[in-house]
């Protein structure tokens, strides 16, 4: 059996673009705080290294002005596609924790059910106009299903930096 979260009605909530479902971001070193409006904000913004670019994504108003400036400006980070399916991971799963009800909608999807994304636009994240694309978001989806099902709450290490001094401090990174 298979759910195409973009066909059903009620799983909007587990989209990138659903707005209302922001989260916080500890990033970089030192570690700077960002409230992300979206999951796509983050994603779109991730595609640089110029920190004002990722500001002026990180700032629109709507998760689609996101992806078109994501999509249109440049110059992209050399590495952005060996490292574009780990941003999109920590998006989701920075949403998911963020909000339980999204959490929960993810949940009550049962293990047995495939998750697709039906985006007939998109090959990559979704399934592209032939239905053979690589369904990238329904297989992350697939896979934070699983993992939140084991990790119920999230847990914070306390890591502290030896031997630097000053002016690292110690920190908390969320695993």
């Amino acid at each position: 059996m298979e759910l195409d979260i973009v066909a059903t009605s009620g799983f909007e909530i587990l989209s990138n673009f659903e707005r209302g479902y922001g989260f916080w971001t500890n990033e970089g070193v030192p570690p700077l705080r960002r409230w992300w409006p979206s999951a796509e904000h983050y994603f779109q913004a991730g595609k640089f290294c110029d920190f004002e670019l990722q500001e002026q994504i990180r700032l629109e108003l709507e998760p689609g002005i996101a992806k078109h400036l994501g999509r249109t400006c440049s110059p992209l980070r050399e590495d952005w596609d060996e490292i574009k399916g780990a941003r999109l991971k920590q998006a989701l799963r920075e949403k998911f924790w963020a909000h339980p009800a999204a959490r929960d909608v993810l949940l009550s999807i049962p293990m047995s059910t495939e998750i697709v994304f039906g985006s007939t636009v998109d090959p990559y994240f979704g399934v592209g106009p032939d239905g053979c694309g690589q369904n990238v978001m329904g297989k992350e989806l697939q896979y934070l299903r699983s993992f939140f099902a084991q990790y119920t709450c999230r847990r914070q290490v306390l890591l502290t930096v030896a031997e630097i001094g000053e002016p690292f401090e110690p920190y908390s990174l969320c695993i």
